[in-house]
């Protein structure tokens, strides 16, 4: 499918319609999250393998009601962006601190903990998390009587748009 990019327009795509070796897979699949990170814009957007619905999928579904994401966001997975707005929330300095990070033209920041998901060492994606702020995540190990408030660790969908209206007037 990659191939089928007109090469003179994605010309980093060229190698992805048939990768030679396997690690080439995951280089496509980081050109074509970045590249959807920088068309759609948006707030928070991740990518993983299949083995994460091991971990998640069942303890989602015992959750008293679904994840929203101006309450919580899902998770720190192989290659998480928060836009600018969730920089400045978490705080730039947090995520220096992080490996794996770079910072895209618009402020946004993307975190890639290895090469390619079965490499992320196990442990990783929680301590991300948790240098972060963990309350602003889904936490798999507790099992929430009432739902997080809107707004108290996450950014509301208002805030985001207050966050972009500005940087538009500062521009």
């Amino acid at each position: 499918a990659l191939g089928r990019f007109p090469r003179s327009r994605y010309p980093e795509f060229t190698n992805c319609s048939r990768p030679k070796y396997a690690g080439e897979n995951y280089k496509c699949a980081r050109k074509l999250f970045d590249l959807g990170n920088q068309m759609l814009a948006p707030f928070y957007a991740f990518a993983e393998d299949r083995s994460w619905k091991a971990k998640w999928g069942e303890p989602l579904r015992d959750r008293p009601e679904t994840t929203y994401p101006q309450r919580e966001l899902l998770g720190i997975f192989w290659m998480t962006y928060f836009n600018a707005a969730y920089v400045e929330f978490f705080g730039k300095d947090r995520f220096s601190s992080l490996p794996g990070v770079e910072y895209n033209a618009s402020g946004g920041a993307t975190i890639m903990l290895a090469d390619r998901p079965q490499n992320v060492p196990d442990g990783l994606r929680d301590w991300v998390a948790a240098t972060l702020g963990k309350q602003s995540f889904v936490e798999l190990d507790t099992k929430y009587l009432l739902p997080k408030r809107q707004g108290r660790h996450v950014l509301t969908f208002e805030q985001l748009r207050a966050f972009d209206a500005a940087r538009e007037n500062q521009g």
